[in-house]
């Protein structure tokens, strides 16, 4: 028999856990994985899964994918009527009977944990005869499977749910082969459950933790990096809540150190001072955290039955900030109970001034099966029937503040979350009276007024919308935030040609002078660059005027009264060794 696994990832450079996992679990002759985008075609998909001639498919299914997968069930419902198709995953476990009207054309679905009854279901399918796997059923064993529902003549039968394997070390690892890995991010996890209730989460459906064997996840995090992968992102739900676990795997990665970088879901408050020391010296860009604070108002915090520290949270979340060695994506939730539009700009100003690298600005999802779900009638959430059921409003934010609100999300992640404006960003801020929060709002505002957040921009592009909407808005004297701007720039990338808004003064040969800098100066700084031909030279620096004011924001020494501020700006590769751009000041 011939199984087919297969998902509709998010992103091209994502891979899926679970069908790794059923993949070692499936006792077939033969079994296949492949993975597609929800960006790709349905009818290319559909045509590639035919090709396979699968006796059983089985798709993983979750909020992000649900609606195109059940599009594509319609199709193969059509062209492979014998082709068995099985769903599997969060989005179809709390409630499996809804999957199975016969107009779905789905025949199993299995829920919860998946490994023991998918492998009970492919071993059951292989006794049956293969030219009519459709038609048979072998309803006393089908009754024994647990985590299993079936649609029959009758109705749609859910057996029990199966309980949650204690001892994890009896699952098969999911990289016994890491095949088409390369690249891509790759997903570990070293536990299984949650310590915690918050209610918006499946995982509060869940007690306790359960670990993997030490070994068993060391060996796989061995495979995953001789593979190539580009990430390594541990999907445990509370990474640190065994503090000496999380200590040991994060000590041997920085002995090991390999040319990788790991993510990990904490929090922040429960990292002890054993933790925050080991954190000064690991290797700089090893680690990334995520960590969920997802509001600053205690009321909302008790209300979704979230236990935090706050106090400890933001003191820790400095300290690890102060180390500089790990980056830190804090994450804040729009349209949680007990929060309003006002309290939701104190709850982004109050993590921004912690400074994180990103902060990731989500809106509250009404999870099939969540606690919020549950008492969403109690506190009048309106929030979309489909996948992933994002909330519309609710007791304290109209409809009207989470359209705003979405559209401050855009521009956070465009201005601050890529990184590419620190300078101009701190700038305005400050002509904001500190209020970050005021600030992206009046981005959001101006981008609709003037219908950008229907069209889409390039990194360049967005540049030139921000010096105009300074222009416009602020109507203040440039000079100072189009410096600023342009070193944010050239910071990011080298110029193929001079921007119109970089405003560069009017030099007196300041092309000779530039032709003789590279030919002499840069060389007596850096002589070892002499092996480099003059285009190479010009490939990897630029040299830009710039006005004196900039000089006392950086708090360099102006080399000459009469000349501008010149900074040589650097950009790694041949032998500039750099990790990323960077820039010193010389004299012309």
């Amino acid at each position: 028999m011939r199984v087919l696994l297969t998902t509709l990832n998010s992103k091209f450079i994502h891979s899926n856990l679970a069908l790794r996992y059923l993949q070692e679990a499936c006792p077939a002759e033969e079994t296949l994985l492949e993975e597609y985008t929800i960006n790709d075609r349905l009818e290319v998909i559909a045509g590639e899964i035919y090709k396979s001639c699968a006796d059983v498919i089985g798709f993983s299914c979750y909020i992000w994918n649900i609606t195109q997968t059940l599009e594509l069930v319609g199709i193969l419902r059509q062209v492979a009527p014998r082709t068995v198709i099985i769903l599997g995953g969060p989005e179809v476990s709390y409630d499996p009977a809804a999957y199975l009207a016969p107009s779905m054309g789905v025949d199993y679905v299995v829920f919860g944990e998946g490994e023991e009854t998918f492998r009970e279901l492919i071993a059951l399918l292989e006794t049956g005869p293969r030219q009519n796997l459709k038609q048979w059923r072998d309803a006393a064993g089908l009754a024994e499977i647990k985590g299993l529902a079936f649609s029959t003549a009758a109705a749609p039968t859910v057996n029990a749910a199966r309980e949650l394997i204690k001892d994890l070390a009896q699952i098969a690892s999911p990289y016994i082969t890491t095949a088409g890995l390369e690249h891509k991010i790759a997903y570990v996890e070293s536990s299984r459950g949650c310590p915690f209730n918050c209610q918006y989460c499946l995982s509060s459906t869940l007690a306790g933790v359960r670990f993997f064997p030490w070994e068993r996840t060391k060996a796989e995090l061995q495979k995953l990096v001789a593979a190539g992968v580009k990430q390594i992102k541990f999907v445990d739900r509370t990474f640190n809540c065994n503090q000496g676990h999380a200590l040991k795997v994060m000590r041997y990665l920085a002995e090991w150190h390999p040319a990788v970088n790991f993510h990990f879901e904490i929090s922040a408050d429960l990292l002890d001072e054993t933790m925050l020391e080991f954190l000064q010296q690991v290797p700089s860009g090893l680690f990334q955290f995520e960590v969920g604070v997802q509001s600053t108002n205690l009321t909302s915090l008790d209300l979704i039955s979230r236990r935090t520290d706050l106090a400890k949270l933001a003191a820790n979340v400095k300290a690890v900030r102060a180390g500089g060695r790990v980056r830190q994506f804090l994450d804040l939730i729009a349209g949680l109970p007990g929060e309003d539009y006002r309290s939701f700009a104190n709850s982004f100003n109050e993590v921004f001034s912690w400074q994180p690298d990103k902060i990731q600005l989500g809106f509250l999802k009404l999870l099939k099966g969540s606690g919020m779900r549950s008492k969403a009638a109690d506190w009048d959430y309106r929030f979309a029937a489909a996948p992933p059921y994002q909330v519309l409003q609710n007791s304290w934010l109209s409809y009207a503040e989470l359209l705003r609100l979405q559209g401050i999300e855009d521009m956070v992640d465009k201005f601050f979350n890529s990184g590419r404006f620190k300078h101009t960003l701190a700038y305005l801020i400050n002509m904001f009276g500190g209020d970050a929060f005021a600030l992206f709002e009046a981005l959001g505002t101006y981008w609709e007024e003037n219908g950008y957040h229907r069209q889409a921009q390039n990194a360049r592009k967005l540049y030139e919308l921000l010096a105009e909407f300074f222009r416009e808005r602020m109507r203040l004297e440039e000079t100072e935030f189009t410096e600023l701007l342009k070193l944010d720039y050239l910071l990011w990338e080298k110029p193929t040609q001079v921007p119109t808004w970089f405003n560069s003064p009017s030099i007196p040969c300041f092309r000779e002078r530039v032709e003789t800098f590279f030919r002499e100066g840069l060389l007596q700084l850096m002589p070892q660059l002499k092996p480099l031909s003059r285009r190479e030279l010009h490939r990897y620096f630029h040299l830009e005027p710039f006005s004196p004011c900039l000089a006392a924001y950086l708090n360099l020494p102006l080399l000459s009264e009469e000349e501008p501020l010149y900074l040589l700006f650097y950009y790694p590769g041949a032998l500039i060794k750099a990790e990323r751009p960077g820039y010193i000041p010389v004299a012309l």
